[in-house]
This record gives C-alpha cells, structure tokens and sequence, in this order.
C-alpha cells in the first residue's frame, strides 16, 4: 500500500554543529561541537536532548570537583574529535558541494525567502528567477567561479557567493550509552570542504592503486577533528574541521573487493541528493545553523 505523491524522508535523526548560537544570534563556543536536533524553531536548532553527556561533557577533573568550567580545556577537547563511519557505498550519496549564493542584494534581484539565489561548481551554474505569477524557477547559466561579480569581497564583509558542503555519516561512541543516528554536518568553508574532498580523493587513489574499481564506502571509519587555524596577515583565527579515515585503508579496500558481492547487498539509508533533504525548509535550516560564517582565507 502507498499514497500517490508522499515520498519518505532521509531519517537525520541528529546534525553535528561548530558551536551554538548565542542570545544575540552571533556563534559561541566555536572550539567544541554541538549535537543537535535536525528540525529547526524560529530558524534555530536545541541541544538534542539524547545527547545531553556529550553536549554538557565534563573532564575527570571537573566532575570531580563539581565544577561547569566552559574554559577548562580538557572538557573542551573531549567535544573536539568525533569518531565516524560511512553508511553510504560513494561519496556522491553523502556529500554534496558547491558555489552558492542565498542572496543577491542589489541590482532589483528578488530573492526567495528559503530558496538560494545561485548555486553553482565553477563553470555551470542555475540562478534563481522569481516569475511575475510568483512563483520561481531556476535557469542555466555560466560560473565564472572565483571571477563572478558576486564572489567578490566587499571592502567589508563577505562575498554573497562562497561554499557550501553538506555531509552525512553516523557517529561511533566507545560506549552503548549514546545513540548512533545518521547525522548531518554542514559547512561554508573553504578549508574544510577542502580538507573532506581530499579525504575521498585520496581514498579513490589509494583504490587505483590496488585496481579496485569503484569502491564501495559503506562501512569505512573516519574521524572528524575540530581545531582553530590562524591567519597572522589579517590576525583572526576560525575553527577548520580536519577528515581523516581510522582504518588501514589498504586492508579495507582489499577485503571490500574480496567481499564486493556481500557488501552490495548491504541495506543503505537514503542519499543526500534525494527529493526531501533538498526541501527548501531543511536547506534554510542548515544554512540558518551555520551563518554567520568566516570569510574565505
């Protein structure tokens, strides 16, 4: 039995956050992640009450001394490396990036509340167009990329165009006491997606290496670690989230292609790229958790 028109959700039961925001809308605690709940009210996302000892984690130290020190940089670096592993078979299912601009200010554009005004991968790209019945349709365009009037910083500010990556995976505790959803990362860094785009790259060379062809991810452990990186010309600094795979790799590769015919078969969860994750709500709502953002470095 089915209903004609109702498609199924991709279960995120949780998504992992740089920091929070702060009463004034402005981003704190950027040093430590944050696990939170995946619908969003009036634009924010809560604490996900299921995680309360990670978001709240306390070192030995504390505990024993009683003390709630958000300073203390032993309980700090307990919510700096989260352990992982991927439940999609490549890279396209769990990973999305690409050039977007939310909104384009200036020039009479009419921007769409919830909608991006431009998304793009450097060379082609579909620009938003509000029609005169009201409602919106993208068009086919040309990505100048780093050239286009709308990648360009300001004097001050930010470019209204920049990146964005959206990533989804299940975390792996040392213990049973905390639940293991599919969650979703999101972020607008040059730095990180860089750093997550290299992780698959090199997976796929290591591949080649050994003649697997078109290896299946669906399983591979990885790790997520959160540091804060500098700029000394402009004198900031701003977290970068580094990937790497906890596995011999090589050995992974390798009994995957001994196995292929089991792992084929393996139930997956459903892809990024799919119908409901793109609906416009659950994109504001990860773009809302992440901005503001830093500028590109």
């Amino acid at each position: 039995m089915s209903i004609e028109g109702v498609t199924g959700r991709i279960p995120v039961g949780a998504v992992l956050t740089i920091g929070t925001k702060g009463p004034s809308g402005a981003p704190t605690d950027r040093d430590r992640f944050y696990i939170k709940v995946p619908d969003s009210t009036e634009g924010e996302r809560a604490c996900h009450p299921s995680f309360g000892p990670y978001n709240t984690a306390r070192c030995s130290v504390c505990t024993k001394e009683g003390k709630a020190d958000r300073s203390c940089p032993r309980c700090i670096s307990m919510r700096q490396t989260l352990r992982c592993v991927l439940v999609h078979a490549s890279p396209a299912d769990c990973f999305e990036w690409n050039r977007k601009a939310q909104k384009i200010m200036g020039g009479g554009f009419r921007n769409h509340p919830k909608l991006p005004a431009c998304t793009g991968d450097g060379k082609k790209a579909k620009r938003l167009v509000m029609l005169s019945d009201g409602k919106a349709e993208y068009q086919d365009i040309t990505c100048p990329n780093d050239l286009c009037e709308f990648a360009q910083a300001p004097a001050r500010g930010k470019p209204q165009c920049g990146p964005w990556m959206r990533l989804l995976f299940q975390p792996v505790w040392q213990s049973d006491k905390l639940p293991t959803p599919l969650m979703k990362f999101t972020s607008q860094s040059w730095h990180t997606i860089s750093g997550l785009v290299g992780m698959f790259e090199h997976i796929a060379e290591q591949a080649a290496q050994l003649g697997v062809s078109a290896p299946s991810l669906y399983g591979l452990p990885f790790e997520m670690v959160l540091v804060t990186k500098t700029d000394p010309v402009k004198k900031t600094s701003f977290p970068v989230v580094r990937f790497s795979p906890t596995v011999n790799l090589q050995a992974f590769l390798l009994a995957l292609q001994a196995n292929r015919k089991q792992l084929a078969e393996s139930p997956q969860h459903v892809a990024l790229l799919d119908a409901p994750e793109q609906d416009p709500d659950v994109i504001d709502a990860d773009r809302r958790t992440i901005e503001p953002t830093q500028p590109r470095c």
